[in-house]
């Protein structure tokens, strides 16, 4: 058996896991332990100024939190923009994970940036840019949200 370490996407935290967790604990989930970690400013670690660190220092310090939590040959799940971070963490520890699982996730080329991976226009218009679900120039920061990350959640799991 091994860790389950679950990496959350773009405006989540590791509250984000908590359905899966609860799913996975109503049975043997074939893990020793289901680890979720957050991304500086996120989660547990709100109002960390970001203006400094780089993926790199990101990848460290998440791999220092499991260093500490003493996690060898984990399984790292990432979703959204997880993506990236994940084969950094890998690559500064490799003796820290033994699989890396992509949901979702969000895979730009070398050198783009996750805004001109998904470009400007609607999703399925463009096939050089993911796009978005609903249209920027007039969508509300509010339904931009729903639209990306709240479509099939019940009234209570949005709040």
């Amino acid at each position: 058996m091994a860790d389950l370490i679950l990496l959350h996407g773009v405006e989540h935290g590791s509250w984000c896991w908590k359905p899966l967790r609860d799913e996975l604990g109503r049975g043997n989930s074939g893990f020793d332990r289901l680890i979720t970690v957050d991304m500086p400013s996120c989660g547990r670690k709100r109002g960390r100024v970001l203006s400094r660190l780089t993926l790199a220092s990101i990848a460290g310090e998440l791999n220092d939190e499991l260093r500490n939590a003493q996690v060898a040959q984990g399984i790292m799940l990432g979703h959204s923009i997880a993506g990236i971070l994940l084969p950094i963490m890998a690559l500064e520890d490799p003796t820290r994970y033994s699989r890396l699982i992509y949901l979702g996730t969000a895979l730009p080329d070398e050198g783009q940036s996750i805004m001109e991976l998904l470009g400007t226009s609607l999703h399925g218009e463009d096939p050089d840019h993911v796009g978005w679900p609903i249209e920027l120039a007039t969508a509300t920061p509010e339904e931009l949200s729903m639209a990306m990350f709240g479509q099939d959640l019940s009234e209570a799991q949005l709040a």
